[in-house]
Formats: structure tokens, sequence, C-alpha cells
């Protein structure tokens, strides 16, 4: 019997994730609420698709067969599935999908990714699906000027780099060198020229020739310009600085943000809150034994996590050890937010390997403060077995803290599992949500949010969807640990140099900003009614 029967040397002791930093665990609720199918491998985007303040769910799988699924959130009624009636029935196999705004009316639209590690297989379009305002979808990806590139892809990024206000897209394709050792498959920076989308990296080369396996675009010199850092599996990070007039130029080594070297899942973050980006970058293991030796604190460098700490001016300090962070997960997805409202950003992974016989769990940290992670994976119940894809958070029921949703399932036919919803069991501390608005010149991404707090504590919040495998909702759900009332809250708004004030503004409640409006207005949410 398990565990009595089994050889003691081949347990993993995790009596150090056990300890009483969490009272109640998280439940994973999907079923209760109305969600249900058996998935492969795919992604997710946990937000509001018809502005009514409730998040949905949009989920894919990478089954060829199969087709994305859309469920629409009726609060106290839980989720209804409109697949069918949104035309998402006509979607299928994407291994991963992201929100966006490409067209800045207020309205999120999705991107598909397809063909990752399929290589020549893989020559696969990608999809650009422009929401219709009325919870379908159309089909823009030949219109946009997407229709001509078949790379295989599992990531993307999308963001403002030239600052004229709408989002580019930079396409993280798997590089690899043909028979005559040349790179085919080139990664992509698409420039948004009137909601049509032009290929510039031959101008500005970031083409990157790796083998690219996500990115995430964000201002870590704080100069005004977004720049873009690109994760690669076998052949080192890049770091592409922003220098502003058509110009980026890979700084990834002279930073020394190269690690791992079989890189994974990455983002910009604030993990400190001390106001600028740091980065995050997990090595993946093509298999499980380098997990399971970690676990027994024998770490292999090119596999694991790192964290690289900004020191303000645009230098980086690779920091894992310190934090406690440098560990082997063989992470496939992952996000992050502030799951216990004390205003620090959480880390939760998922783990496996195609195999079916890989079990790994998937892991979960607490951020102490910036000074360290704790491993909580198992205090919070969130250390599922079953291969973990794509993660988003989002507060679906609107109680002032994040939940989980998580594409579950793995790549072989036989190897599909249901997804997860997990509902945050709560805390004691203070909160304060934000939607921002904007005129459809300009676009939230990239935003950046300022709380000074009544306690003397800052706290800030870059906006975008989050990780590099599942997209978080854009409503901006905030921790203010013992904070009650909000001095001041500053938005530096995506390509502006304005800066938009507010004095004195109560927790505990959700606000809707818009752009340089002198107050702010407290939100009323009611199904299916448009947040105005």
């Amino acid at each position: 019997s398990y565990p009595d029967g089994i050889d003691r040397n081949l347990l993993i002791d995790i009596s150090k994730s056990m300890n009483a930093y969490n009272e109640k665990e998280f439940e994973d609720i999907s079923i209760d609420l109305g969600i249900y199918n058996v998935d492969l491998a795919g992604g997710v985007i946990f937000d509001d698709f018809n502005n009514d303040g409730f998040a949905d769910i949009v989920s894919s799988t990478w089954n060829p067969c199969s087709s994305m699924k859309f469920y629409l959130n009726k609060g106290v009624d839980g989720f209804v599935e409109i697949t069918e009636e949104s035309g998402l029935h006509n979607q299928l196999g994407g291994l991963n999908i992201v929100s966006t705004d490409y067209n800045n009316d207020g309205y999120l639209d999705i991107y598909i990714m397809r063909g990752g590690w399929l290589s020549n297989e893989g020559e696969m379009i990608n999809t650009l699906l422009r929401n219709n305002k009325d919870m379908t979808f159309t089909d823009v990806t030949e219109e946009s000027g997407l229709s001509n590139y078949a790379y295989p892809s599992q990531s993307s990024a999308w963001g403002d780099y030239d600052n004229d206000g709408d989002l580019d897209l930079f396409s993280c394709n798997e590089s690899e060198p043909d028979e005559n050792q040349r790179f085919k498959y080139p990664s992509q920076l698409l420039a948004n020229e009137n909601k049509n989308f032009v290929d510039v990296s031959l101008i500005l080369h970031p083409q990157n020739s790796r083998y690219c396996k996500s990115a995430d675009w964000g201002d870590y010199d704080n100069d005004g310009d977004l720049d873009l850092f690109v994760s690669n599996y076998s052949g080192g990070n890049r770091l592409y600085n922003n220098l502003g007039n058509n110009k980026l130029v890979d700084v990834a080594s002279e930073l020394e943000v190269t690690e791992p070297y079989f890189s994974f899942t990455s983002w910009f973050w604030d993990y400190d809150n001390d106001g600028d980006l740091d980065i995050l970058s997990s090595g993946y293991e093509y298999g499980i034994t380098k997990s399971l030796e970690s676990y027994k604190g024998i770490i292999d460098d090119d596999y694991s996590v790192k964290i690289f700490n900004n020191d303000g001016n645009g230098n980086y300090t690779e920091n894992s050890k310190k934090l406690n962070l440098n560990k082997v997960h063989s992470v496939m997805g992952g996000n992050y937010g502030d799951l216990n409202n004390d205003g620090f950003d959480d880390i939760y992974f998922g783990t496996g390997y195609p195999y079916i016989d890989s079990i790994i769990p998937n892991a979960f940290y607490i951020n102490n403060k910036g000074i360290s992670f704790i491993d909580q994976t198992h205090s919070f119940g969130l250390g599922h077995l079953q291969k973990g894809h794509g993660i988003g958070f989002a507060d679906f029921d609107l109680d002032g803290d994040l939940d989980i949703f998580e594409q579950m399932g793995g790549f072989y036919l036989s190897d599909g599992f249901t997804n997860l919803l997990y509902e945050n069991p709560g805390n004691s501390n203070n909160w304060i949500g934000i939607i921002l608005q904007r005129d459809d010149e300009n676009t939230i991404f990239g935003s950046k949010i300022t709380l000074q707090c009544n306690n003397e504590s800052t706290y800030n919040s870059f906006v975008d969807n989050g990780g590099s495998f599942g997209s978080s909702s854009l409503i901006q759900t905030l921790g203010l640990n013992e904070c009650d009332n909000i001095l001041e809250l500053k938005i530096d708004w995506a390509n502006s140099n304005k800066v938009q004030h507010l004095k004195n503004v109560e927790v505990n409640q959700y606000i809707l900003i818009r752009e340089f409006e002198d107050n702010y207005k407290v939100i009323k949410f009611k199904v299916g009614e448009t947040i105005e």
C-alpha cells in the first residue's frame, strides 16, 4: 500500500511545503459550475469577452480533430458552454491561444498558434479571430495579412513596440537548420499598420534563429519603449533592447540573461515590487529525472528556474538560489499573480512531459515579500499530477481574489484529461480591482499602475495578459495586504508621456478608470451588462 509499502528511499519529503501558511486548500469546482471537457495539451484565455466584468473561459487543444471551447460566465449560475454559438467549434488544433485587442475596440480578440514541436509537419497557419462584440468571432487572418506564413509555433507576444497606439505581434517560431544549415522558420515581428500586419523582421532583425518557446514585451530599462525577451530551448535566450527609431539590439549576453540553456516558460514581472521589470525564465527537461532529483537537492542549472533581478538601471543579477527558486520542474506552462493578496506576485507552474508514464506534481510558490519564494504546492492543494499546460488567473466570482484555470492533458490521444477551475479559498487581506479604458486609438497593454498606501507601502502592476502559456485577465485584481486606504493611485498610460493621478481611493471594491478623467467610477456588476 502507499505510502507504507514503499521503500522510504523512493519517497520525496514534502514536509517543507506543508506548513500552515494557508488554512484552506484551493478546490477544483469546474464540474460543479458546468465546465467539463476532456482535452489534450492546449492553451487558455481566462478573461472577459463581453465586457460585463465576469471572466469567461476559452480553451484550446493541440488535437487537430478537436475544437476550442468557450464557457460564458453567468455569475451565480456558473458557466454555460457557447462553443457552437460563438463559431469557435470551427477552430481546430491550437496548442496555445493568447488574448489581444489588435483593433483597439475594447473587446478581446484571440490569436491561435499551431504546429509547435512538430517541425516540418507543423507548417500550419496561425489564426487571428476578431471579437464581433456579440459573443461570436470572425476569422480575419487573411484580411489582416497573417495568412502568408505557416511556421511551427506555440507562443507569441503582443505589444506596442513602435508606440503608435496599437498592438504589434511577435511570432515566436521554432527555428531550426535545414539540410544546408540555413535556419528555417525564423521568428517574426509583425507591425500593426491600420489592422494589417507587415513583417518587419528583416529590417529590425529580431528573427532569433533559435527554437523559440516563449516571448514577452516589457520596458526593462524604463526608457518608454517596449523591449522583447525571447526564451529559447537549447540555444540561449535573447533580450532585444528597443532603442526606438525601428532599432532592436540583442543585449542578452551583455546583461547575462541567456540561461537556462533549455529554457521554456518565461515572462517579465516585478516580483519584488520595486517598480522595474525582472525576468523569470524556466528550464524544461525532456523527461522527469532531473525534476525528481531536484526534490532531493540535486540541481542541473541547464534546466532550472532562473530569476533575473533588475537593479533599476536595466542591469540584471541572477537570483534564483537566494530566492529559493533554483529548482527543476519541467515547466510547460505557468503564470503569476497575487493569490493571497499580500501585494506580491506568486507563481503557479504546470509541469510534465509527453510520455504517458510521466507523472510529476505541478508546483506553486508563495512570494515572501520579494525576499524569497516558499513552496506551498501541497499546503494549497495545487500539486495535481496530470500534465499542466495553459494557466490563467482571474477573479471569476468577483470576490476580490484571483482564481486559477488550468488546461490539462498530454500529447497522446489516450492521455486526455479534464480541465480545472480552482476557486481561491480567500484571505483577510485588502485588495482593489481596476478596469482601465481608453479611446480606440490606444492600447492599455503596457500601462503601469502604482498604488501608494497610507501605511507607506507601494504596490506596482504592469498591465498585460500574464505568463507565456496561458492568458490571465486584463482586469487588475491587486492585493494590498493591510493597506486600508490608497492615498494615491497613479497610472502611467502606455505610449503616453502623461500620468494620471487619483487621490484617496477606497479599498475592497472594483473601479473603472477612464483615461484622464478626474475621478473613478465604482462598478456595480450585472451579468451580460456592458461596463461603461
